[in-house]
């Protein structure tokens, strides 16, 4: 739950960073939709990135808990023998 709030949170950040820099900056209409289409770029790579880290770190946990319910497995099985 905690990466999703990150990754919900660095989304709404970087658009409305987008739209603070459209605004105080006025531009021509093509060198505005140049600076929109390099940071939706921009976006798009740390959001990809960000999965990436989120994806790992959930392959990680479900190792972790494969590995803890196979001893606690082994565990009971020991226990149930003896």
């Amino acid at each position: 739950m905690r990466g999703r709030e990150l990754l919900g949170g660095m989304l709404l950040g970087a658009i409305i960073g987008a739209a603070l820099g459209l605004l105080l900056a006025p531009q021509a209409g093509e060198e505005t939709r140049e600076v929109v289409r390099e940071r939706a770029r921009e976006l798009s790579e740390k959001v990809k990135e960000n999965s990436r880290v989120l994806i790992e770190q959930g392959k990680n946990q479900i190792a972790d808990v494969i590995k803890c319910g196979t001893a606690k497995s082994d565990e009971s099985e020991t226990a149930t023998e003896g």
